[in-house]
């Protein structure tokens, strides 16, 4: 995972492509709602996979994009190693994974451009 910093932030707002697949949730460090994250996560890669299909992906091509992705979902060592949020974004050929400092809504969106409103905090927040 890495870490967002404002440059990071900017490549993510640059982004242009038709498949832009941005999942954000809310995790936690420690405590009994580590475990509840992966089903959310799994959840909303679930929801991902039907709005890339709606938008006109084949089935097997959004399966493909997310396949990064879909692998977390059981890396109890990611799930275990988090911070208040987690931004993921998805593009065809190219996942970033991002933890943040502060609780984040829970979101999918599926667009032309990474959905990165919630982070423009991050912006203030990295003083490199």
């Amino acid at each position: 995972m890495e870490k967002l910093t404002t440059h990071e932030f900017r490549r993510l707002a640059q982004t242009a492509d038709p498949a832009t697949v941005s999942l954000l949730m809310p995790t936690h460090p420690t405590g009994r709602e580590t475990k509840q994250a992966p089903i959310r996560f799994k959840n909303l890669l679930q929801e991902a996979e039907h709005r890339l299909i709606a938008a006109g992906r084949r089935s097997a091509d959004a399966r493909e994009q997310l396949a990064s992705l879909s692998q977390r979902v059981d890396d109890a060592v990611f799930w275990a190693h988090q911070e208040e949020g987690l931004a993921a974004y998805c593009v065809p050929g190219e996942t970033r994974l991002y933890g943040v400092p502060f609780s984040l809504p829970e979101r999918v969106t599926v667009g032309a451009h990474c959905y990165v409103l919630p982070l423009v905090r991050i912006v203030g927040q990295d003083t490199r």
